[in-house]
């Protein structure tokens, strides 16, 4: 029984004595690191290929293994054998060289890369015994692709993918094939490892299969699946948007899976089913502007070119303008700047009461006509004014003059849906049409322009003298043209019963003055007969001053909008010169 006892209490008193031990043993090691934790150099006795790197910094590490590292046996030669057939390259060939910073780190790392035992137990080991590191490589991979290039020359079977193409009936899909290839990355390692072992042994590459990349048929079916979509007009940012159809595309899933799947053709052909959109573009273009709400026509002389080409340029720039309801039309900004650079000439223009040569002249004959289109359609005009003069184009009182920077011709649409300027000029007939939808308020409409004549001013005529010229002879350098003041009223009808008689304005056209060149040269004791006067041909029959009507007495209109008492006064200040022609000149 004593004995027992003795036995347990020898037993307790080992206990305490080992417990007392770990715990020195604990304590010391958590000393050791306390020591060695704000050490940042490497610890004695750690060598790389017997280069001593004790107590270096990294920096001085990476320093001392530059100088003193050596690549060994870099005569050397290793051999590969790639699917059969050996390789014997030299160690230069490989674009092997020693990767320093690995090896100053792997360095620095003993001692560090454990927990406190560990790396305690392995500072004290390389105290005692050292340490000697394992030198690393890299290889460099321009230098390692260029042999890949030599090794892969055995190898034939190279991975080609599945490809497809889309044609307006099918989709092509040619099929690829797998291959074989070299695993490059695996053949890096074992180089490397065989030259740190310095083993002579030849390193058979390892040869992977590489699998074609197969086409995913759901994946191509979300790609190529489109429903049609009808064309549509939307309102963006205040515009009025046509958007276009585009008709649906798609194929037959299942069956496209089972030819892929069963076909032993290299090529396989998938027919492509297109669904038509039921609404297309044209259709909602001819639905918004299928009805012609007015037009108006004008006469112009083809045989005067540059005013021709004036007119057909400004009935251009107008022509296929959408004004959405509210939407107002400004002559000027969309006819733009009257300029050679924008392809208008010089063209005969009213400027200061006098007949001159102008850039642009003629374009006031697509503003007047487009005012008569407007006034047909009952749109609310903002801005128009009437020229100086008269002219042949469209009647008295129903002109509309422009000056780029000046004055403008403007009008907005008040209806209730878009409308569509069409504009035309051809055959020297200038054609300008409103388009859109009618409304019920449209029904039986009819509106009927007229002008009355208030009263009309003679020209007077003014002689220069010219002593080149005899005495009695004369030559007619400018025709005159009467002077009017008229009212135009909008007449409107429903179902031919009138609703509305609507004065609109009244316009003073000055007289143009007739210019008579007489010859002051006297001649010998000859006795001259006088000459009629030479009449000069009129520039443009479109811009021929008027000569005064047989009746000049104002219409009857209804009661309640008389026209004012006809003024038979002086005419009115000669408007600003300039108002047949733009602003620039050049």
């Amino acid at each position: 029984m004593n004995q027992i006892l003795y036995a347990e209490k020898k037993i307790a008193e080992h206990k305490i004595v080992l417990i007392v031990l770990l715990f020195c043993l604990i304590f010391l090691s958590f000393v050791f690191s306390l020591i060695n934790m704000g050490n940042e150099k490497i610890i004695p006795n750690v060598n790389i290929s017997n280069i001593d790197l004790s107590n270096l910094t990294k920096e001085q590490a990476y320093t001392k293994l530059q100088q003193d590292f050596s690549i060994p046996n870099p005569d050397s030669t290793i051999d590969i054998i790639v699917n059969g057939q050996k390789y014997t390259t030299p160690i230069t060939n490989l674009g092997l060289v020693p990767d320093y910073e690995a090896m100053v780190q792997n360095a620095y790392n003993v001692g560090r890369n454990g927990n406190i035992l560990s790396n305690n137990y392995s500072i004290l080991f390389t105290y005692i015994f050292g340490r000697n590191l394992t030198p690393s490589y890299v290889i460099n991979d321009d230098v390692f692709d260029k042999l890949l290039i030599t090794l892969k020359q055995n190898i034939s079977e190279t991975k080609i993918d599945d490809t497809y193409t889309i044609d307006e009936e099918y989709i092509t899909i040619t099929k690829g094939n797998d291959g074989i290839s070299l695993d490059s990355n695996k053949l890096k390692q074992e180089i490397i490892e065989h030259y740190i072992k310095q083993d002579s042994s030849p390193i058979t590459a390892t040869i992977q299969s590489t699998t074609a990349n197969k086409i995913d048929l759901e994946e191509l079916y979300s790609q190529v699946h489109k429903d049609a979509v009808n064309a549509q007009s939307v309102i963006e940012n205040g515009t009025l948007v046509y958007k276009e159809h585009i008709d649906g595309i798609t194929f037959k899933l299942d069956d496209a899976k089972f030819l892929y799947d069963n076909s032993t053709e290299k090529t396989i052909k998938i027919p492509l089913v297109v669904t038509k959109a039921s609404i297309t573009i044209d259709q909602i273009i001819q639905d918004a502007f299928g009805d012609t709400l007015a037009t108006f026509t004008s006469t112009y002389k083809e045989s005067e070119k540059n005013r021709t080409v004036n007119v057909k340029l400004a009935a251009s720039n107008i022509n296929g303008t959408i004004l959405m309801p509210g939407q107002e039309f400004s002559f000027n900004k969309v006819v733009g700047e009257r300029t050679k650079a924008n392809g208008f000439k010089v063209a005969t223009i009213y400027s200061a009461n006098q007949l001159a040569q102008g850039l642009g002249g003629g374009i006031c004959q697509v503003s007047s006509t487009l005012y008569n289109v407007a006034l047909l359609a009952d749109l609310n005009i903002v801005e128009r004014k009437n020229h100086q003069l008269t002219v042949a184009y469209v009647p008295l009182g129903q002109d509309a003059t422009v000056a780029y920077g000046s004055i403008d011709f403007r009008f907005t649409n008040n209806r209730t849906k878009p409308v569509k300027i069409v504009a035309e000029g051809k055959n020297g007939v200038l054609t300008i049409s409103l388009l859109g939808t009618k409304e019920q308020t449209d029904n039986g409409k009819e509106v009927i322009i007229k002008t009355v004549t208030n009263s009309s001013k003679a020209y007077t005529t003014k002689t220069i003298e010219d002593n080149t010229m005899n005495v009695g002879e004369q030559v007619v350098i400018q025709n005159g043209g009467y002077g009017f003041t008229v009212s135009t009223y909008k007449i409107v009808k429903i179902n031919g019963v009138e609703v509305s008689n609507t004065f609109l304005h009244k316009d003073t056209y000055n007289p143009l003055q007739k210019i008579v060149k007489v010859g002051t040269k006297q001649t010998s004791t000859e006795t001259t007969t006088p000459v009629e006067p030479t009449e000069p041909t009129t520039p443009d029959d479109n811009d021929t001053p008027i000569t005064p009507p047989v009746d000049t007495k104002p219409e009857d209109t209804t009661p309640e909008n008389k026209p004012e008492k006809p003024d038979i006064s002086e005419p009115e200040p000669e408007l600003p010169p300039g108002w047949d022609v733009p602003e620039n000149n050049l």
